[in-house]
């Protein structure tokens, strides 16, 4: 997922270097750009192995700059490349399907022109005036909601944003905002320039997937005030997200078929099974998932089958992997189970084989004002397994905290 913070690194020395990426990391970074115009390519390999190593404990992603080698070599998340430094084609060429290529723009052209040669996101800047680079040209906001209105591709701004401005940055269009580690000394005689490695460390992050609807509604969407939050699956990722982020909003919440965990390794090696086989047939990554998703007895209904058809399909394939990259970089919610103050209820299929029981228990065990309801014979879609017993489950939830139907907010959500 292109959200949050996207760190981008310097040429320090390598253990200054790590100790940057992994502050950056505990603060909630899941993007980390590899950056080093100094270092000889067998030492930027050599170190880009390492930073993958690190950045796989904390479920987050690591790409490259400007070298497709070198993330081809060392199997990194993908690369990122400027103008003028190779092509989104080659880079394609080289890395196959399911890596991420990110290129450098500051023009609306230029931002559209990454789109149509398949870029998978975009950089975006300066969006201030900043010290960092000689050839700089700052773009402002106004041309940032420009490319917002005008590109679907995630978005990562740049330049001059500090930890101040980084709110009306995403409110302008962003999905990420670039946070670079400098050393103590720029950041005394440049404010703004970027985050201090302390500011990153304490951050929770300014922004989570701006196409999770749910996420956006804590500030954008009403009802005014506070509300009930419920979470399907990857919803229930954002609704633990929100509830890091405006716990003070939400007054009950509902986690469905979910998982407070990162992504374990064995589950992105799927994932990324799954993004390439659907780049050439999607309808058959609708047909592996289907007996992960509902109870055996459900894959005989017709109703059942074509409704997830349908759904998959009306997500469609681009979707579908950006899913799969939010998934594969979600954080570990688990640390924040015990602040969670509302009353919460917490529900599984009894055969979930995606998140399964023992999960669910480990939610119900570290929420505190929390209960679990089982539901039998069903799997990790509930809500299409058994649409009545769930339906029911909320009702009597809702029931309880005397909370309205029309005031619980639904994240978006994706098996």
């Amino acid at each position: 997922m292109i959200s949050g913070l996207y760190l981008i690194t310097d040429d320090a020395p390598k253990e200054r270097l790590f100790e940057r990426v992994a502050a950056a990391l505990r603060g909630g970074v899941r993007l980390v750009q590899y950056r080093d115009k100094r270092r000889s390519t067998a030492e930027q390999t050599r170190i880009v192995r390492e930073l993958l190593a690190l950045c796989r404990e904390h479920g987050a992603l690591l790409l490259v700059n400007d070298s497709a080698e070198i993330a081809k070599a060392t199997g990194a998340d993908g690369v990122h490349i400027g103008q003028g430094d190779g092509s989104v084609e080659e880079a394609r060429a080289l890395l196959g399907p399911g890596k991420l290529i990110g290129v450098s723009t500051r023009s609306l052209a230029q931002a559209r022109k990454a789109e149509a040669e398949g870029a998978d996101y975009i950089g975006f800047g300066s969006i201030f005036p900043t010290r960092s680079k000689d050839d700089i040209e700052v773009v402002g906001l106004a041309a940032l909601r420009e490319v917002r209105r005008a590109v679907a591709l995630p978005i990562v701004a740049l330049g001059g944003i500090s930890a101040e401005r980084a709110g009306e940055v995403v409110d302008a269009g962003a999905d990420a905002v670039y946070c670079g580690l400098q050393n103590e000394t720029n950041a005394r005689n440049f404010p703004g320039l970027n985050f201090t490695p302390a500011e990153v460390e304490q951050s929770l992050g300014y922004a989570h997937a701006r196409n999770a609807k749910g996420l956006l509604a804590v500030n954008t969407v009403p009802p005014a005030g506070r509300f009930a939050l419920a979470g399907l699956s990857m919803g229930g990722y954002v609704a633990l997200e929100i509830m890091r982020q405006a716990p003070g909003r939400v007054s009950a919440l509902a986690l469905l078929d979910t998982s407070a965990r990162p992504d374990t390794a064995q589950a992105t090696e799927g994932r990324r099974n799954l993004m390439q086989l659907a780049e050439t047939n999607f309808p058959a990554v609708i047909d592996t998932l289907l007996p992960r998703l509902v109870h055996p007895s459900r894959l005989t209904d017709a109703l059942t089958v074509t409704t997830n058809r349908a759904i998959a399909e009306n997500v469609g394939k681009d979707a579908f992997l950006r899913q799969q990259c939010a998934m594969i970089a979600r954080i570990d919610s688990r640390p924040f189970l015990d602040q969670i103050q509302c009353p919460t209820l917490v529900l599984c299929g009894r055969e979930d084989v995606i998140t399964p029981i023992e999960v669910h228990q480990e939610l119900f065990s570290a929420i505190p004002n929390s209960s679990l309801t089982i539901i039998e014979e069903c799997g990790h879609l509930s809500t299409l397994d058994r649409p009545q017993q769930v339906t029911d489950a909320l009702r009597k939830w809702l029931l309880l905290l005397n909370v309205k139907p029309s005031h619980v907010i639904q994240p978006d959500s994706a098996g």
